[in-house]
């Protein structure tokens, strides 16, 4: 219909939303496709904004598939077209996603600022699952760093959030990147005192926490892998 009636943008817009659609149903090499497809119309049409939207999604597409270098040009363009739209903070998400490239190429100083960013948009707009997943973001770059102390209290802000990582009911994919970080800060401190600094995180606001991060931007050790959070739409 789009195409019909000439509408480039509306072409643009439809193929993003197949590409949703399509990737829902399991088929994720048809959604990569459409959504280059609505991508490439978005620049045509000089849609900043949904440009930067669409390239970021192809950045979590080729973060998902290990594209480390490819995901991180997708981010740094779709930033620099959120500036475009008049939004120099972009998306939390993109933020958040951003980091994780960073920190697999060992860029640990911008990784942690960049998740300090994206925590502070995600509390102004109370989105708590954002929170909880630039916490653990933090708290796997303070364990990396053999600050494992700061990473339980990290770990622990994120518990005390009320959606409660460890001791409540959350979606299964905030599980399994919270518990195994659990497991491996409990490791590196002992019981004693991983308890000791989880419970002092709990009690903790995770700006407050989160602040505390900034010593990890002296730091750098090897990188490890970190899941990108996905777009909903």
């Amino acid at each position: 219909m789009y195409r019909r009636v000439g509408s480039r943008w509306g072409e643009a817009l439809a193929l993003g939303h197949l590409s949703v659609l399509t990737s829902s149903q399991g088929d994720t090499d048809a959604a990569e496709q459409l959504l280059a497809a609505s991508v490439l119309a978005f620049r045509e049409t000089g849609d900043a904004f949904e440009l930067a939207i669409g390239l970021a999604r192809l950045g979590d597409v080729a973060l998902q598939h290990e594209h480390v270098e490819r995901a991180h040009a997708y981010y740094e363009e779709s930033v620099a077209q959120y500036h475009r739209a008049g939004l120099p903070h972009g998306d939390p998400i993109l933020l958040h996603n951003q980091a994780c490239v960073l920190r697999q190429q060992g860029e640990i100083g911008r990784a942690t600022r960049l998740f300090q960013e994206a925590l502070t948009l995600y509390r102004e707009r109370g989105d708590l699952a954002g929170l909880a997943h630039c916490l653990c973001g933090l708290a796997d770059l303070a364990l990396g760093a053999r600050q494992a102390t700061l990473a339980a209290r990290l770990l622990g802000a994120a518990d005390g959030l009320p959606r409660r990582l460890l001791r409540g009911w959350v979606w299964p994919g905030e599980r399994s990147l919270f518990e195994p970080l659990v497991a491996r800060t409990r490791s590196a401190l002992g019981e004693s005192t991983f308890e000791a600094a989880f419970g002092e995180g709990q009690s903790m606001a995770p700006e407050h926490v989160a602040a505390d991060a900034t010593i990890l931007a002296e730091d750098v050790r090897t990188p490890t892998r970190l899941r990108p959070r996905r777009q909903l739409a």
